[in-house]
């Protein structure tokens, strides 16, 4: 099947290719689909030594880049997250760590071994573009990377050019090939709007709920609308939830000052935000809690006193015990804060110093150095929800 444009005959004044999907497997109104022809060359990791798939580069470019780059935004309504389980080395007992929720990725040795029949029909070959790449064609010609990580340290499994599944693989940065795969819905996206949104009552960590109502298409005469909320912990019939879209671009604070306790975004958060989002009933069931000063170990600059709120930010500490999904945490800024271009999204943690507060920058990541509190990035409201 064909779904998507890529380069691929290394003629860019041409335009994208179509690229041809493999299918792999049906369920009702899905498709898991892998590419016919290795598509391009990289590194799983360009950086630090990572061991685990969902801390990888490979990761942030499939599900940042090349999903960007490949499809419209019509053809990015139809391909869902999918919760990828953290497998061990089937043959070697190498554990590949935390379960992630990708739309694009590399399949595991498991999938790889379930959904080929042989060698042979693994075997694939590399598209024009991907092979005028010098690191990849003079080092490992059909080889392409799987998700599982390797006997080897540092190192994940691949298949290799004969279509053999290979254990140890090869070192994160080796050139080596990359084959996406991903699931297709086949039905209209509000059909999949609807699967993806669950009661309260009933969700769980990684679902979505709606709750309140904000301004977010730019569209004011059409009024505010549903705001969505990942659940990040239950509680018993407490829900943590985090916006799943940045939803407004704003200082941190308007004069010069890091300490979540006296900043201007905290503040709004529990003033303007909360009146203007949430009706009578619904602030009734946002908790009112005690927020720690968390210090940032990396800069221990002082944060100030504990507060009591019931909206805030997350600090650098809490968002990597709550959200340490990496490609997760990349700021997707609904159209009203997209005017703004900013997809980064303030933490309430200090920064170097008491002028600067800690982010989440475009690939996920935590900057512990800080931007400057009259800058504006994105914001991404936190707050425990009482269900009972």
């Amino acid at each position: 099947m064909w779904f998507g444009n890529y380069e691929q005959d290394n003629d860019s004044e041409n335009g994208k290719e179509p690229i041809n999907w493999i299918v792999l497997e049906k369920e009702e109104d899905r498709l898991l689909v892998i590419s016919k022809d290795v598509l391009d060359a990289t590194n799983l990791d360009i950086g630090d030594y990572e061991e685990t798939w969902g801390s990888s580069d490979l990761r942030v470019w499939m599900n940042g880049t090349f999903y960007d780059e490949a499809f419209s935004d019509e053809e990015k309504t139809m391909i869902p997250f999918t919760t990828l389980i953290g497998e061990e080395n089937p043959y070697l007992g190498e554990d590949s760590a935390e379960n992630t929720a990708d739309r694009v990725f590399p399949l595991s040795m498991t999938e790889a071994e379930e959904y080929f029949a042989s060698d042979e029909a693994r075997r694939s070959a590399p598209s024009e573009y991907c092979a005028a790449k010098p690191r990849y064609s003079y080092q490992y010609p059909g080889c392409w990377w799987l998700r599982t990580p390797s006997t080897e340290s540092k190192a994940f499994a691949a298949v290799d050019g004969s279509g053999a599944i290979s254990a140890v693989g090869f070192a994160n940065k080796t050139f080596v090939g990359v084959r996406p795969a991903m699931w297709i819905y086949l039905g209209s996206a509000d059909e999949l709007d609807e699967k993806t949104v669950a009661e309260p009552s009933s969700a769980q960590v990684g679902d979505v709920i709606l709750f309140g109502r904000f301004e977010q298409d730019d569209r004011r005469l059409n009024g505010k609308e549903d705001v969505e909320w990942i659940v990040l912990a239950r509680e018993d019939d407490r829900l943590l939830v985090i916006s799943k879209y940045v939803l407004d671009c704003r200082q941190y604070d308007t004069e010069k000052n890091a300490t979540w306790e006296t900043s201007s975004l905290r503040k709004w958060l529990n003033g303007r935000f909360l009146n203007r989002t949430f009706n009578a009933e619904e602030k009734g069931m946002i908790l009112n809690l005690p927020v720690s000063a968390d210090v940032e170990p990396w800069n221990e600059t002082d944060p100030g006193n504990e507060t009591t709120d019931r909206v805030f930010l997350f600090s650098t500490l809490e968002v990597e015990r709550y959200y340490g999904d990496s490609v997760g945490r990349q700021g997707i800024p609904t159209a009203y804060a997209d005017d703004q271009e900013k997809t980064e999204w303030w933490l309430r943690t200090p920064g170097d110093d008491d002028r600067f507060a800690c982010y989440i920058d475009q690939r996920g990541m935590i900057n512990v150095t800080g931007d400057f509190v009259r800058n504006k990035n994105g914001v991404r409201p936190v707050m425990w929800i009482d269900l009972d």
